[in-house]
């Protein structure tokens, strides 16, 4: 097993030399996977994980830290000499649990949850933007229209608000109008309307910032090209029109390391934990099909992050206090979703809890702000590695049960469409990448 998961890095590697390779290049003879089951069981993992810690996050999503320091451990509130101890980063493991919003977010958000008083398990729209690509990728596959385009994920958005989910529960129409207008607008622009009243160039989309939308929707990608990151990022990169400047880079390579973490061998110590997590890191700086890294006088915007958020950890020398400063400090941050900015938490908790994905969480939601982006895409590439088993039932069951209470959802038949198109040979063309 082992020799063959060195095999398909390899190979993995070897694609990614190729760099803006054709389309028939970059696509695998064999599925990479040992056996189905084994693939359904990362590619599980990641969206379990993904929502359940969007979940975990909904409920303290830019809250102020005195009202969830009541609720959790908070590092905010130690010492600043205090340095973090391999104790507490147990303490933290242990501690992680689904939150309910009725005291913290009682009323219902566009981007947060949809039901009042929302139960433990409700996720936001981390989750949420994922369901509109599966709904791309499952009605293309239906009707037998793959590969699904930029225009296909379009259309896909505008069609959410009149699918069944929502249709059918009318305090959703208002939350989901407000939601998604500004993807809407630059969908309509994308399909040809030049109505300013609907329309709008998508390179106008929330004012030209670099967001992390792309790593709230694109992300289950990487389940379709596992061990092929340079055919994930091409995807995401094809399909991201809500993706501006660095973020079309940035959210792509994520994909692409992603499509790395679900072929790599589980980490069982925390030593396979680092190698496995800088294995990923270097997936992401080696995957550049258009050559960022050869734009003069510009640091690629990937390389950029990935080498602050380790300089963050190295200063910070074990202190949380001092970390959380740097990063808010140095992080050229605004509003914390930038998708610059949820790359370097993320990467940065990791290393900072010695690689323990489950700390690493539970200092992100100490960390505050857009605790809901942070901890699903920590979750995303913990899960991918690990499994579902990173989680146990009583947080799993939960999250499953929300996400057929209130959108019609199951996790378990996505993981069954994105396994199933992985499959080449079925699914030669599932992205049109030009």
């Amino acid at each position: 097993m082992h020799s063959k998961i060195i095999r398909r890095v390899f190979l993995s590697r070897s694609v990614l030399a190729f760099g803006a390779a054709t389309c028939s290049q970059l696509a695998f003879a064999k599925d990479p996977f040992e056996d189905e089951r084994t693939a359904r069981s990362r590619v599980r993992g990641m969206l379990i994980c993904s929502a359940i810690c969007d979940a975990i996050g909904g409920p303290i999503e830019f809250q102020k830290s005195d009202a969830a320091s009541k609720l959790m451990s908070n590092c905010r509130d130690w010492a600043n000499d205090r340095r973090i101890a391999s104790e507490d980063l147990q303490q933290f493991a242990s501690e992680l649990r689904l939150l309910s919003y009725e005291k913290l977010r009682p009323k219902t958000e566009p981007y947060g949850q949809w039901r009042a008083a929302a139960p433990p398990g409700t996720v936001t729209d981390d989750t949420r933007h994922k369901m509109i690509l599966i709904n791309a990728l499952r009605e293309a596959t239906t009707t037998e229209q793959l590969p699904i385009s930029e225009h296909d994920l379009a259309t896909a958005y505008l069609k959410f608000a009149n699918s069944e989910p929502i249709v059918k529960r009318p305090e959703y129409e208002a939350l989901c109008e407000e939601s998604f207008r500004e993807f809407w607008k630059s969908a309509h622009w994308l399909l040809g309307s030049r109505d300013l009243k609907i329309a709008a160039p998508p390179a106008r989309i929330w004012g030209g910032e670099a967001t992390c939308v792309g790593q709230m929707t694109l992300l289950p990608l990487a389940a379709i090209y596992p061990g092929n990151p340079l055919r994930a990022y091409r995807a995401a990169y094809a399909l991201g029109f809500f993706d501006v400047g660095p973020a079309k880079d940035i959210n792509s390579a994520i994909v692409a390391g992603l499509a790395d973490a679900l072929c790599q061998q589980t980490p069982t110590n925390p030593r396979e934990r680092k190698a496995a997590w800088q294995a990923i890191a270097q997936t992401m700086r080696s995957t550049d099909p258009f050559r960022y890294t050869e734009v003069p006088y510009v640091t690629r915007p990937v390389e950029r992050w990935l080498d602050f958020a380790h300089k963050v950890v190295d200063e910070a020398e074990g202190h949380p206090h001092r970390l959380f400063k740097k990063l808010e400090q140095q992080g050229e941050v605004r509003y914390y979703w930038e998708s610059h900015f949820i790359l370097a938490l993320v990467f940065a908790a990791i290393e900072f809890c010695d690689y323990d994905p489950l700390a690493a969480m539970y200092l992100i939601l100490n960390f505050g702000h857009d605790t809901d982006s942070g901890a699903q895409l920590l979750g995303a590439f913990a899960g991918a590695l690990h499994g579902p088993e990173l989680f146990p039932d009583h947080l799993q069951k939960p999250v499953v049960r929300q996400l057929a209470e209130d959108y019609d959802q199951s996790l378990d038949q996505w993981a069954d469409l994105l396994v199933s198109l992985s499959n080449r040979e079925k699914y030669p063309n599932v992205v049109t990448i030009e």
